[in-house]
C-alpha cells in the first residue's frame, strides 16, 4: 500500500475554482509527498482534461486517483468513465472542493487550506482501496410515467412507439392535464383542445400503454433497471368498462357542487364526467360530497344507470410494479394568492387560468368574457403580470410562460370585445422563444396600455369596481387605475405532492420545490437517482414546446437505460469474514432487504440484494463486516487526512442523498459558512457506529455534525434511527470521558435545506470556536 503511486489532479474549473483557492499552492504543498503526482487542468471534466488524466496514468504508472474538482453528484460518471479506461473503476476519490468549498469559502487562505484538507482526506482514504468487481442482472424493459399531462403524454407515446410496456399514473379522474382547460395557445393562436385530444386518444388507444388514473405512487423500492412501484388506485365508484358517458346519472343526481375543472366559474354534481372530450370517458364520483358514501342515503345514481356501471363497492387497491425505469411529469398548479394584496377572494379578480376557461367555446361562458359577479361584460379589463412571481415574499424566480399567455389573451380580449380598455402592469416583457418576438410585436398594435411597474393593493370600489395604485417607471407618473375585471398572470408551483413523489422516488428538490436534474445543462432530465428521469413544469415553468422536448428527451435517456437485456452492478456491497462472525444474527435483523442470511453456523451477504447502507457494519459486535469502498479503515484513514491539515476541524458525517444535497445546494447558492466544517460522505447516517463518532474526538477534532436524513424519509428505511441511538450512546461516552457532548450533533436535514445546513455549521463553530471564528458575510 505504502509503495502505490497517486496521481491527484486539481481542477480549476475557469475561476469557479481558482478564484478563491490557490491552486498553485496547493500543488507545493502536494507535491512534497513523494507518493504523489499532482498535475492541473483549467477543466478536468473536458475532453483535453480527460486525456490529460490518461496520458498521466500511462507515464507516471499510477495506480490510484484523487480528483479534486467540483461535487460527484455533477462528474462522478465523467471521471468513473475516463479512469475506468486505465484502472479498475473504484480505485479513485473525488475532493469536492468547489461546492463545498470555493463557492462557500471566498477568503483565499480560508479556501485554500480547506480544500488541501478535503485532498489529504481523500488521498489518505484512496490508499487503502481495494479493486471491486460486478456481476450482470437483468433489465425489465417496463417503464412508469408519472403524471398524464402534455409531458407525461409524449413520454409515454415516445416508449411505448419503441415497444416498451408503459404503465401511465394520473391522480386526476382524466389525463390530459393543464393543457385541456386552455383556449389556444401561443405563438400560433392554435386551439389546445383541438392539438390535445387526438394524443390523449391515442395514448388510450396504444396497446403498450397501461392507464391508472385517479392513482399515485406510493412506496419505491429496488434498483435501476428493476424498481418495484407500489401504486394506490383510489375507487371512482364507476365501472369505467360499462360506463357510456351518458350523463343521466349527473342529471339525477341532486348534490350541486362547484366545477374544478371550470375553476369553480360553473357547477356540476358529485357524479359526472370530468370534461366532455375526457379521457377515459366516463363519469367518477367525487367521495366528499356524495350522500351515499357519507350518509348511507341517496344512491340514486345507481338506480338510474342504464349499464349498470355505478359500484358502491370499489375501495382503495395497491398494486405492485417492477420496471426498468420512470419519468417523473408532475405538472404544475397556480399559487393561491388568497389572502394577499392582490385581493383575491373578489370574485372579479380572476387567473390566467381562470379567463382561459371563459375563452373556451365550451368554457363555463360559451366563449363569452364577463365579470363573475354579476355576468356583465367589462369594459376595463387590467392584466397584472408576475402575480407572486419574482416576488420575495411569494415566488422568488420567474413563472416563464406568463408574458406570453397573457399577451396571448389580452388580444383575445380585444376581439371579443374591441371598445375594451385593456391596461397590463409589468415588469418586463420575455419573449424569449421562437415566434415569440414577433408575436408580441402583433400585440403591440393592439391598443393596449403598457404600464411599467408592480401595482399596490387592489381595493373595492364604492361602485363596485376594483382599483389601484402604480407608478408608472415609463413616464414616471403615478396612477390610479380602476378595472371592471383584473386578471393575475399568477405564478406557477409544482403541482400538489410534487415534493412528496420526490421524496417517496428519493430524487432532489430545490428550494421552490420543483425536482432538481442531475446537472442543468449537461443532464437536464436525469435526477441523481439512475433510472428517475423528470420532464415538462415539475422541473420549471415550462411552456408546451419545452416540455413536449423535455418528454422526448427523458424517453430516450430511459431507452438507453432499457436497450438491453442486462445491466452492470458494482459490487460496493457488505461482505463479512467468517472467520470473525460468531453467528449472533444482529446484522441479519438489522437489514431491511433480506440480504444477509444464515450459511451454517455463520452469514452472509446476498450481494444482489444488498444496498449497501452499511446498517450491519453499525451494529455487528465483532468488526465481522465491511462495506466495500467505506471499511473502517478507510473511514478513520479520510479523517486522519483531514485533521493532518486542519487540527480544528469538525468532521461533519453526511448522508450521500441529503446531507450532501444540502450542502451541495448551499454551495450553489454561495451560503458563505466558516470553514472549519469538512464533510466525510457517507451511503446512509446508519452506517456510523459509535467508534467512527468517537474517533475523529480521538484524534483531536474540535467537533462532530451528522447530517441525516428525516425519520420516515431515509433512503435505507431505518438508518437515522440508528445513527440517532449511536449518537445517544456517544454522547453518554464523551461526557464520561469530560468531554461536552455538545460538541456532537445530530441533524436531520431534507435535500434542499442549504438554508439549514448554513445555519448548523455556522452554529457548531460558533459553539466550539466562538462568534469570532465567523468570519463571513451574515
Amino acid at each position: 500500500m505504502s509503495e502505490s503511486k497517486i496521481g491527484v489532479f486539481l481542477c480549476h474549473c475557469g475561476d469557479n475554482i481558482a478564484g478563491t483557492v490557490n491552486i498553485d499552492e496547493l500543488k507545493d504543498k502536494l507535491s512534497k509527498d513523494p507518493q504523489l503526482v499532482v498535475r492541473d487542468s483549467m477543466f478536468l471534466c473536458s475532453e483535453a482534461g480527460q486525456n490529460h488524466i490518461l496520458e498521466t496514468l500511462d507515464e507516471e504508472d499510477i495506480d490510484r486517483v484523487v480528483i479534486a474538482s467540483c461535487s460527484p453528484k455533477h462528474h462522478g460518471e465523467i471521471f468513473k468513465n475516463c479512469i475506468e479506461k486505465r484502472l479498475n473503476p473504484f480505485m479513485w476519490e473525488m475532493a469536492n472542493i468547489r461546492e463545498q468549498c470555493s463557492w462557500v469559502h471566498p477568503d483565499m487562505a480560508h479556501g485554500t487550506r480547506k480544500a488541501h484538507a478535503l485532498i489529504r482526506g481523500a488521498i489518505e482514504k484512496v490508499k487503502h482501496h481495494e479493486p471491486i468487481g460486478s456481476i450482470e442482472v437483468p433489465v425489465n424493459r417496463e417503464v412508469l410515467v408519472i403524471g398524464a399531462g402534455i409531458a407525461g403524454m409524449h413520454a409515454s407515446l415516445e416508449m411505448a412507439d419503441k415497444d416498451f410496456k408503459v404503465y401511465l399514473v394520473e391522480k386526476e379522474a382524466a389525463i390530459g392535464g393543464n393543457m385541456t382547460r386552455l383556449g389556444r395557445t401561443f405563438p400560433t393562436d392554435d386551439c389546445s383542445m383541438c392539438t390535445v385530444s387526438p394524443i390523449m386518444n391515442k395514448v388510450s388507444s396504444h396497446p403498450n400503454i397501461e392507464i391508472f388514473t385517479s392513482s399515485e405512487v406510493v412506496e419505491r423500492s429496488g434498483r435501476p433497471g428493476d424498481y418495484r412501484l407500489t401504486i394506490k388506485i383510489h375507487p371512482r365508484y364507476v365501472d369505467v368498462d360499462k360506463c357510456t358517458s351518458c350523463g343521466l346519472c349527473t342529471e339525477k343526481c341532486p348534490v350541486t357542487i362547484p366545477s374544478k375543472y371550470d375553476l369553480g366559474l360553473s357547477e356540476t354534481k358529485a357524479i359526472h364526467t370530468p370534461f366532455d372530450q375526457s379521457v377515459p370517458n366516463a363519469a367518477f364520483i367525487e367521495e366528499e360530497f356524495c350522500l351515499k358514501l357519507n350518509e348511507d342515503r341517496c344512491g340514486i345514481c345507481q338506480k338510474v344507470c342504464p349499464v349498470d356501471a355505478i359500484d358502491f363497492n370499489q375501495s382503495t387497491v395497491l398494486k405492485e410494479v417492477r420496471v426498468g425505469a420512470l419519468i417523473v411529469a408532475t405538472g404544475y398548479e397556480q399559487m393561491d394568492l388568497s389572502g394577499t394584496e392582490y385581493n383575491f377572494e373578489h370574485p372579479d379578480v380572476i387567473t390566467g387560468m381562470e379567463l382561459e376557461r371563459m375563452i373556451t367555446p365550451a368554457g363555463p361562458t360559451s366563449g363569452k368574457i364577463i365579470c363573475p359577479s354579476d355576468g356583465r361584460i367589462p369594459k376595463k379589463v387590467t392584466f397584472i403580470q408576475c402575480a407572486g412571481s419574482r416576488d420575495r415574499r411569494h415566488k422568488e424566480y420567474c413563472s416563464n410562460i406568463c408574458c406570453m399567455y397573457s399577451i396571448k389573451n389580452a388580444m383575445i380580449v380585444r376581439a371579443k370585445i374591441p371598445d375594451a380598455e385593456i391596461n397590463m402592469c409589468y415588469i418586463d416583457i420575455r419573449a424569449g422563444g421562437r415566434r415569440y418576438e414577433e408575436y408580441y410585436r402583433k400585440f403591440r398594435e393592439k391598443n393596449v396600455r403598457m404600464i411599467l411597474g408592480r401595482p399596490s393593493e387592489i381595493m373595492d370600489s364604492p361602485d363596485g369596481k376594483l382599483f389601484f395604485d402604480v407608478f408608472d417607471k415609463a413616464t414616471e407618473k403615478p396612477l390610479r387605475i380602476g378595472s371592471d375585471l383584473i386578471v393575475l398572470a399568477t405564478a406557477l408551483e409544482p403541482s400538489e405532492g410534487t415534493r412528496k413523489m420526490a421524496e417517496v422516488l428519493n430524487i432532489p428538490y430545490g428550494f421552490d420545490d420543483f425536482l432538481s436534474p442531475l446537472h442543468v445543462k449537461i443532464a437536464p432530465v436525469d435526477t441523481t437517482t439512475k433510472g428517475i428521469f423528470i420532464a415538462g413544469t415539475a422541473q420549471a415553468p415550462k411552456s408546451i414546446q419545452e416540455s413536449i422536448v423535455d418528454a422526448d428527451a427523458a424517453a430516450s435517456r430511459a431507452t438507453t437505460l432499457l436497450k438491453n437485456d442486462t445491466a452492470t452492478i458494482d459490487l460496493t456491497t457488505a461482505v463479512i469474514d467468517p472467520l470473525k462472525c460468531t453467528g449472533c444474527g444482529l446484522c441479519e435483523e438489522a437489514c431491511n432487504y433480506n440480504a444477509i442470511i444464515p450459511d451454517g453456523n455463520v452469514f452472509t451477504v446476498v450481494d444482489i440484494a444488498c444496498k449497501g447502507c452499511g446498517k450491519c457494519v453499525s451494529v455487528c459486535p465483532e468488526d465481522a463486516i465491511e462495506i466495500r469502498h467505506l471499511t473502517r479503515e478507510e473511514l478513520r484513514a479520510q479523517v486522519d487526512g483531514i485533521l493532518s491539515v486542519d487540527p480544528d476541524s469538525i468532521i461533519a458525517y453526511s448522508t450521500e442523498t441529503c446531507g450532501y444535497n444540502a450542502a451541495d445546494i448551499a454551495g450553489t447558492n454561495r451560503m458563505e459558512y466558516p470553514p472549519t466544517v469538512k464533510m466525510v460522505k457517507l451511503p446512509c447516517a446508519g452506517r456510523l457506529g459509535v467508534d467512527n463518532l468517537l474517533y475523529p474526538f480521538d484524534k483531536g477534532a474540535k467537533g462532530v455534525l451528522v447530517f441525516a436524513c428525516p425519520v420516515g424519509l431515509c433512503h435505507y428505511i431505518d438508518g437515522t434511527q440508528t445513527a440517532s441511538e449511536k449518537v445517544r450512546e456517544a454522547k453518554r461516552i464523551l461526557d464520561e470521558r469530560g468531554i461536552d457532548s455538545n460538541r456532537l450533533r445530530f441533524v436531520e436535514i431534507l435535500t434542499p435545506a442549504g438554508g439549514m445546513y448554513k445555519k448548523v455549521c455556522t452554529e457548531m463553530s460558533e459553539f466550539v470556536f466562538g462568534r469570532e471564528s465567523q468570519e463571513v458575510s451574515p
